[in-house]
């Protein structure tokens, strides 16, 4: 009741404000009033809006649009680092809580100030362990830590991983155990026996961080005979006579077998024999290197190693003395060294090319075919080659041998030289004088080209020539207006000329003046000259005197006068060179004087003919002539026969000479083509 009756006051005071006394209207939905001719000075005063449930601005609504900044947090913070204020809203006359407030929280690496002290990511500090999984925090393993710089972490510092395991009771691989299966070899037997023979290195084990004694070692013991050496001094039951299987008989046992202790039938006392199956192999045979490429003597390779010194060009010449573990490498210099020791017999080459020029050595061999990248084994693909190049010494030799009095092998070997420029020099791949004892297998030799020749000596002078005969006299010349052929001569066109092309011209014989007396030397005096050729449709002048074309013909030397002067110097120099050649050998000038008599004989004897047939000359032209126009003619008919008629082979040939021998000896001049 009593609640009631306070109701019923407050809503008398409230209602009873000055629009109720006045009779203006209630205020509509925004609190405004609905009379706008309110008075201004009635009884409520505009004042600044409180959150207080209560209409301090006299607008007609209560707190309305009120809000503050807040920040619950420690003043210090507000504002610093990531640290703000919130905000506060009024509602029916009370604020609100803090909203949107940032208050200090711990510090993370991310390169902020999150507690708001002013200081970034300050004493952030992480553990961390990079170690295989299931191994942290056990034995010596432990976790590292992280420092944060610049908004991220660091290196991981201070870790302690899994490391192989020591003997010293601690678990340092960090799987729970310490000290587990730790072995290690272990040999307390003397320095130097361990490995060899029977002798073996034993084992230590660690248990609870202390290493065992060593056990299941194999130390040195008592020499027995049973092909084993248990006193590891490297030899096998010493002291004891073994025997060792002989198959092929020759008194040296199988080196690849087991000895035995006790003798036997079909034992020997050494196993030196690297063949025991051919009686012919053993240390103490004979081995000559062969084309079988055998080592009889088993001494390793082809040929007796103690009687030969070897050479190889890849060696190495400081500390070489010959040997195969030492070679030289200098084919010289093994060859005075054998020359120096008696119990050498030949020298071993490697494949290779050396270079000369060499001389050999007698009674020292050279063998080639060996290969010393092979532990010197020797076969047909090992080539071992003498050389010397190009050169301008005369004679230029690659390989010399001479005075070999002794016997002495050059076997397997490939022996080359250049070219040399000396003048009348020769070349030698092997030069051997006096080398009587010098034998030669499979050797190929391979020579340049010797020097140009010498130039040759002056033959002899020519015997003295015969006397002239007196020529004929032509008359003046051939009658004017007549053109003479010369007989048996015809030019053929040359292909490819068309019309137009110059006739072959027709000369008058050429008739020579009378002969002089010998003179000095045996030269006959010139004849007065003749006629001269008249061209193919040219007018000779008067006088026998050639036109403008001849002359032409003439300084070119293709006149057809010329072409008897080139046979005739032709037969003179092949005689010259005859009697050249005959002048060169024994008896040389004797011969050349009987030659000389007797071209001069027949030079009379064709002199004697030629005039005996010119006095019963009867030509027209040429009372002189060498030759009747009869006989002329017939020569001419009968050459045009023998052109149409050619028979082929051997039995033209024939004819054609039977046929030209027997026009000569009628007295008829040789055709010329």
């Amino acid at each position: 009741m009593r609640h009631l009756c306070w109701l019923l006051i407050a809503a008398s005071l409230c209602g009873c404000d000055d629009a109720s006394r006045d009779g203006a209207p209630p205020p509509d939905d925004q609190g405004a009033a609905v009379d706008a001719a309110a008075p201004a000075d009635a009884a409520c005063t505009p004042a600044a809006e409180t959150c207080d449930a209560r209409d301090e601005d006299c607008d007609g609504r209560v707190d309305e649009a009120l809000e503050r900044p807040c920040y619950p947090g420690a003043p210090a913070t507000e504002g610093v680092g990531v640290c703000a204020a919130g905000r506060q809203i009024c509602e029916a006359g009370l604020w609100s809580r803090c909203a949107e407030a940032t208050l200090p929280a711990p510090e993370t690496c991310d390169d902020r100030d999150e507690d708001c002290d002013g200081r970034v990511d300050e004493g952030l500090v992480q553990g961390c362990y990079q170690g295989p999984d299931g191994t942290r925090d056990r034995g010596l393993c432990q976790a590292g830590s992280q420092v944060c710089g610049g908004g991220a972490w660091g290196l991981c510092t201070d870790e302690v991983r899994p490391t192989p395991e020591a003997c010293d009771g601690l678990d340092q691989d960090c799987d729970g155990s310490a000290d587990e299966g730790l072995v290690e070899p272990c040999y307390d037997g003397p320095d130097g026996t361990a490995g060899v023979g029977a002798c073996r290195a034993g084992e230590v084990a660690c248990t609870d961080g202390v290493w065992s004694a060593c056990q299941n070692a194999i130390r040195p013991r008592d020499e027995t005979c049973d092909g084993v050496d248990e006193d590891c001094d490297g030899r096998v039951d010493e002291g004891a006579p073994r025997f060792w299987p002989d198959g092929d008989g020759d008194g040296f046992g199988d080196a690849t077998a087991q000895p035995a202790c006790a003798p036997g039938a079909g034992r020997a006392d050494n196993g030196d024999d690297c063949d025991d199956t051919d009686s012919d192999v053993n240390p103490a045979a004979a081995d000559a290197p062969d084309d079988a490429f055998a080592d009889t003597n088993c001494d390793g390779v082809d040929g007796d190693a103690a009687r030969l010194l070897f050479v190889d060009l890849d060696g190495r010449a400081a500390g070489s003395d010959g040997s195969r573990a030492a070679p030289f490498v200098d084919l010289d210099v093994a060859l005075r060294a054998a020359a120096r020791r008696p119990e050498i017999e030949g020298v071993a080459l490697s494949a290779g090319r050396y270079v000369g020029p060499f001389e050999i050595v007698a009674g020292v061999a050279l063998y080639g075919g060996y290969d010393a990248r092979t532990g010197w084994t020797r076969g047909a693909q090992n080539v071992a080659t003498l050389a010397l190049g190009d050169g301008d010494e005369a004679p230029w030799i690659a390989v010399r041998a001479e005075a070999i009095d002794q016997p002495t092998l050059l076997e397997r070997l490939t022996i080359e030289v250049g070219s040399t420029a000396a003048v009348g020099g020769s070349v030698y791949g092997l030069y051997a004088r006096d080398a009587d004892a010098l034998v030669l297998r499979r050797v190929t030799v391979r020579a340049g080209q010797g020097g140009p020749g010498a130039p040759g000596v002056d033959g002899l002078a020519g015997g003295h020539g015969g006397h002239a005969t007196a020529g004929g006299d032509c008359n003046g010349g051939p009658r004017p207006g007549r053109r003479e052929p010369v007989w048996g001569r015809r030019r053929r066109r040359r292909r490819g000329r068309g019309r137009g092309a110059a006739r072959p011209e027709r000369r008058a014989p050429q008739c020579g003046g009378a002969g002089g007396p010998r003179e000095g030397g045996g030269a006959g005096a010139d004849g007065r000259p003749g006629a001269a050729p008249i061209p193919w449709g040219r007018r000779a002048r008067r006088g026998g005197e050639p036109g403008r074309a001849g002359r032409r013909a003439v300084a070119r030397g293709t006149a057809p006068t010329a072409r008897p002067a080139q046979r005739r110097a032709g037969r003179r120099r092949r005689r010259r060179q005859r009697r050249a050649v005959i002048g060169n050998t024994a008896g040389g000038a004797a011969a050349a004087a009987r030659v000389a008599a007797a071209a001069a004989t027949a030079r009379a004897a064709r002199a004697a003919a030629a005039a005996s047939r010119c006095s019963r000359s009867t030509h027209r032209a040429c009372a002189s002539s060498c030759a009747p126009s009869r006989a002329a003619s017939a020569a001419r008919a009968a050459w045009r026969r023998g052109r149409r008629r050619r028979p082929r082979g051997r039995r033209r040939a024939r004819r054609q000479g039977a046929r030209g021998l027997r026009l000569r000896r009628a007295g008829w001049p040789r055709l010329g083509r």
